[in-house]
């Protein structure tokens, strides 16, 4: 499961369609099989390219922190803002959901270590989960990364940074 901030590194348009691809094949390089789900959390400027987004295999919604203050929606225009989500909230559901297995959990871009979303991915961590942080380059809107396999898997370490984040040598697939 990925889940990516796209407020913090945007998916470049031309990158988009390769995405799910690119990620998939450096899971899979990384010893990590299985199915593949993207889940991007941006603002509402992107709402209108939800179905780009989800041509590319990726579900987008609006982050929490970005709706109005009041958090209570009533004008009939911001219906659509109804569909959000909150990045650590739904790593803990997702976790969850994995039946006593080990899930394999994916962050784009790495957050800042003093954040209670990197709180919530230690306590996954210590829960057995593995916890995968890509580290984009300084500036970089995600081109560096989505630039071939090769560029994904160097930017992706664990989460207490080491550059091995390999902890499934071997397919985990029940279906391998």
């Amino acid at each position: 499961m990925v889940f990516w901030n796209v407020i913090k590194c945007p998916i470049p348009p031309d990158a988009l369609p390769g995405v799910e691809s690119t990620i998939s094949s450096a899971l899979c390089r990384m010893g990590l099989h299985g199915p593949l789900q993207i889940f991007a959390y941006g603002d509402k400027s992107l709402l209108d390219k939800r179905d780009v987004f989800w041509k590319a295999g990726i579900s987008y919604c609006v982050e929490r922190a970005q709706l109005p203050d009041a958090g209570i929606l009533s004008e009939p225009k911001d219906a659509d803002l109804l569909d959000y989500g909150e990045m650590e909230l739904e790593v803990i559901l997702f976790a969850e959901q994995t039946f006593g297995r080990p899930a394999d959990i994916m962050v784009i871009p790495k957050p800042d270590q003093d954040s209670e979303f990197h709180r919530v991915l230690k306590c996954m961590q210590s829960r057995d989960h593995d916890v995968l942080l890509v580290n984009t380059p300084v500036g970089d809107s995600g081109d560096q990364f989505l630039e071939s396999l090769e560029s994904a898997v160097a930017c992706t370490r664990g989460l207490d940074g080491e550059a091995e984040p390999i902890t499934k040598p071997e397919c985990a697939c029940d279906y391998s």
